[in-house]
């Protein structure tokens, strides 16, 4: 146990030990490097106040595999995750079923990978206008989830980025230029095409993409 309540770990550890942190449940924050760390998914037990995480450094975060994130103990009580400016790449697993996320800082990030919030409980997400690849089910079975902002610069993405998000009702392209071409049915949003709602193309969009809205049963409301 620990009265510690923020925690920094430096760039310059390379291995922690099962249980290092085990019970400092006075701990809210952690601030965690994007470097590869010998670690297991228990350091953290009983850290029942952690619910803060922010990812620091340059360059690529680590891929994970599901459920062997450093934080995997206390992933469900997580509410807010900050990726610093200097990171690009969010890796594989990192952020999966964190189920009461409510919010996501980010800034410079280029790519998510495969299943990087999978099943995490964020509402609204704000992609921007750096992210260029999405990959396979990053935010697939995010039930809470009702409001997308899409970026135009997105050109590398698959069509089953939200499956399992049956909230999904609102759409929003944002940034400049021209949207992704799509063929049919294969849209980043494909599943949620019987569930949106409401779609909004931001003033500085330019061209809307073959296919882009495909299948949009339910649509009530267009905005351009």
């Amino acid at each position: 146990q620990s009265g510690m309540k923020t925690l920094t770990i430096p760039e310059t550890v390379t291995k922690i030990s099962p249980y290092a942190f085990n019970n400092c449940n006075q701990l809210h924050t952690l601030t965690y490097p994007i470097q590869p760390i010998e670690t297991t998914p228990d350091i953290f037990t009983g850290c029942t106040s952690m619910n803060k995480i922010i990812i620091n450094g340059n360059g690529a975060m680590q891929d994970y595999k599901t459920k062997e994130q450093p934080w995997n103990a206390v992933k469900n009580q997580i509410l807010s995750i900050e990726i610093t400016e200097g990171i690009t790449v969010i890796g594989t697993y990192a952020f999966e079923e964190t189920t009461n996320l409510k919010t996501i800082e980010w800034t410079k990030v280029e790519e998510i990978k495969e299943g990087a919030f999978i099943s995490s409980g964020i509402v609204e997400l704000n992609l921007t206008t750096s992210m260029t690849t999405i990959e396979s089910k990053a935010f697939s079975n995010c039930v809470n989830l009702e409001i997308v902002n899409y970026p135009t610069s997105i050109t590398k993405s698959t069509n089953d980025i939200f499956n399992g998000c049956d909230k999904f009702v609102t759409l929003n392209i944002i940034g400049k230029g021209n949207m992704e071409e799509y063929s049919k049915d294969n849209q980043p949003w494909n599943y949620a095409k019987t569930k949106i709602t409401t779609v909004t193309i931001g003033s500085e969009v330019e061209k809307i993409g073959n296919y882009s809205f495909q299948g949009l049963s339910k649509i009530e409301t267009i905005t351009i």
